[in-house]
């Protein structure tokens, strides 16, 4: 994995000591080892593994909000061609505050990465190892002064940002790439359409780019860790946060069926 880069890594909201949405965190392990070709282990089964992490969260004393990080990699040595499929693991965890989703009193600074275009393939959907998409997009960012970066794909359509799914908000619709633009997967990406659904929030994947940034009414990002992040500014153009405020009551209320013990 150090050599190779061979492995992925998934990254998980801990609320109240407990594991929400793990079954969609889990489902997408399993995605992802299928499509590496890695081979699940006894100990990468899902009961098996919830309760490891659960133990691990107990041990390191975390009785509210937490981060865990699963890195899955390929076991074995050999170069290219691996002397076994097998897959292993190591999961950290560490505090994080709050205990729940927030709506921060300051919205993200975006601007547009071009140095490297994301390109779509059967891969770029996962959160893959040596993802340098993103790494030099983020530092890219922080050299410019922006809080966030869009990340393109070489059609030079938006395919995500550097940490998580991008939606715009324009007359009541809510309007997100579609997979197939070379973002990632998101766990929150999806509970956040399935969430606009059952709220009657019409959504829909579509092809975006900085003109629909620009002409937007409401911009935001998501991810596992901060749930939804709104967008501030990009460019001349300056944003509320009206659905994301609904969004993240409504996020919180989701997370706390799913904690319930």
């Amino acid at each position: 994995a150090f050599r190779l880069g061979d492995g992925f890594f998934e990254t998980i909201r801990v609320v109240d000591g407990h594991i929400p949405f793990w079954d969609a965190h889990y489902k997408r392990l399993e995605a992802t080892c299928k499509a590496l070709r890695m081979e699940l282990s006894p100990v990468l089964e899902s009961k098996f593994l919830r309760r490891s992490f659960q133990e691990l969260i107990s041990v390191q004393q975390i009785r509210e909000g937490g981060r865990l990080r699963i890195t899955v990699f390929r076991e074995g040595g050999g170069a290219y061609t691996s002397e076994t499929n097998r897959a292993g693991y190591v999961a950290e965890v560490v505090p994080y505050f709050p205990n729940r989703f927030v709506v921060p009193d300051r919205g993200a600074s975006l601007g547009t990465f071009t140095d490297l275009a994301k390109i779509p393939s059967k891969l770029s959907k996962f959160k893959l190892m040596g993802n340098h998409y993103s790494l030099q997009a983020a530092a890219w960012a922080k050299a410019e002064n922006f809080s966030e970066a869009i990340l393109l794909n070489d059609s030079g359509r938006i395919a995500e940002t550097t940490s998580g799914n991008i939606f715009t908000v324009k007359g009541g619709k809510v309007k997100t790439p579609a997979l197939k633009e070379g973002g990632v997967a998101g766990v929150m990406r999806m509970t956040l359409i399935n969430i606009c659904l059952q709220e009657g929030i019409p959504v829909y994947e579509s092809d975006l780019d900085e003109t629909d940034i620009i002409s937007a009414e409401e911009v935001f990002f998501t991810n596992a860790i901060v749930g939804v992040q709104w967008v501030s500014s990009f460019r001349h153009k300056r944003f509320y946060h009206k659905l994301s405020d609904f969004l993240v009551d409504a996020l919180n209320e989701r997370v706390k069926t799913e904690v319930e013990v």
